[in-house]
């Protein structure tokens, strides 16, 4: 387990500016034993006892603690190691604030605390965490903690742009297209071994009705629906798709993203295999031109034209736009007006997602309402003009 700890141990790259006084983490059996022991009960909340003396560690009066979890496939301590330090990109040094989560990164890289105890235990179901099953609940210990005023600073902060179920941005909202757009095609632009004909990422709001139709059933796994024509899109059969699952306080639309660009990591380009999970890396990095994701709850889903992942390589590599024939090139994506256009089919909607009764139901229900409507009247009209109307003889 030490050896596996090696990335956070060094605690490479820590901190912008960079620290003049980090010691290396080494290992703490005790830190390990109540890491594991907190494990053991599948809770998603942090471990009540961090700050009683003598409770977490014999000699530390405090002890941090960071915890992950997720599905045991997808586990690795490279993987919730990397989650956990990713978080640098909503810490400010400069003013010590978080503009997004940021708490399990102050912590990996707190200067103070030079010990560190983790262990994994396998989770039938996560306490605070029902949305995966058959999960790897990682726990992390360090000793000694850092400063709980400053970490109730930054959680204060933290919260302040957090999402609540109420505020989750909805597929319609400008700036969440804005930055799903922008983030994909940050990444795109900057994979190695370059890409010659990698194309400008644009969105669609038929993907995004896709995308929120199946986040919505809070599931998992993956649309069954993908390669059926039609179902997924009105025009693009296959479609891929990407999902991320986590706690409110933690998402983020690039969090999300990032976390499938660092699955590069485990992907060989040139073998065109993965030495771990690395689907949702290669799914973004495949022809794909158009995306819509949407966030419900705890479930978010990205939606692709073109399906990704093997056995063809995500893209072609060469010199960046060389391949483009004859596109504008921008920030070395190929870009086309008339490809780059929102289209949105107003009159569709995947029909697995329809409500039990759509536009058209409603339609008929209201028809037969009126014609039983005119019925009653004509009974009960007809009689009293015929018993009005003059008797002929």
């Amino acid at each position: 387990m030490v050896t596996t700890l090696d990335w956070g141990c060094d605690r490479v790259g820590a901190s912008p500016p960079t620290s003049l006084h980090l010691p290396r983490e080494s290992w703490d059996a005790a830190l390990a034993k109540t890491a594991k022991a907190w494990a053991k009960k599948c809770k998603f909340k942090h471990n009540t006892n961090l700050e009683i003396p003598g409770k977490m560690h014999p000699t530390f009066p405090r002890v941090g603690e960071n915890i992950w979890t997720g599905t045991a496939t997808v586990f690795s301590v490279d993987a919730a190691l990397s989650d956990w330090f990713n978080e640098v990109e909503s810490y400010d040094f400069s003013t010590n604030r978080c503009t997004g989560m940021c708490g399990h990164y102050t912590q990996v890289v707190w200067a103070e605390s030079y010990k560190v105890g983790c262990a994994v235990h396998f989770c039938n179901t996560v306490e605070h965490f029902s949305q995966v099953s058959k999960a790897a609940h990682f726990v992390c210990n360090y000793g000694p903690a850092f400063s709980a005023c400053l970490l109730a600073l930054l959680l204060l902060w933290h919260s302040s742009g957090s999402y609540e179920p109420s505020t989750l941005p909805d597929i319609r909202d400008p700036k969440f297209i804005e930055e799903c757009v922008e983030t994909h095609n940050q990444f795109r632009s900057q994979v190695n071994p370059p890409a010659s004909n990698m194309q400008y990422m644009s969105w669609d709001p038929d993907l995004a009705k896709t995308a929120k139709g199946w986040a919505k059933k809070c599931l998992f796994k993956h649309n069954t629906h993908l390669k059926e024509p039609g179902k997924a899109h009105p025009k693009f059969t296959p479609v891929g798709e990407n999902l991320w699952t986590g706690s409110l306080p933690v998402f983020t639309v690039k969090g999300a993203i990032t976390s499938w660009y660092n699955e590069v990591k485990f992907y060989t380009y040139d073998t065109r295999k993965c030495s771990k999970v690395c689907g949702h890396y290669t799914q973004r990095y495949t022809f794909a031109f158009k995306t819509g994701i949407d966030e419900v709850k705890l479930v978010g889903c990205l939606n692709n034209m073109g399906s990704g992942n093997y056995p063809w390589h995500p893209y072609t590599s060469g010199a960046a736009c060389s391949g483009c024939g004859g596109e504008q090139c921008t920030n070395n994506l190929c870009r086309n007006a008339e490809r780059d256009k929102v289209i949105d089919n107003s009159k569709w909607r995947p029909d697995w997602d329809r409500p039990a009764c759509d536009e058209y139901c409603i339609s008929v229900i209201v028809l037969r309402l009126l014609l039983l409507i005119l019925t009653i009247l004509a009974t009960w009209l007809i009689p009293k003009y015929w018993s009005l109307a003059p008797a002929s003889g």
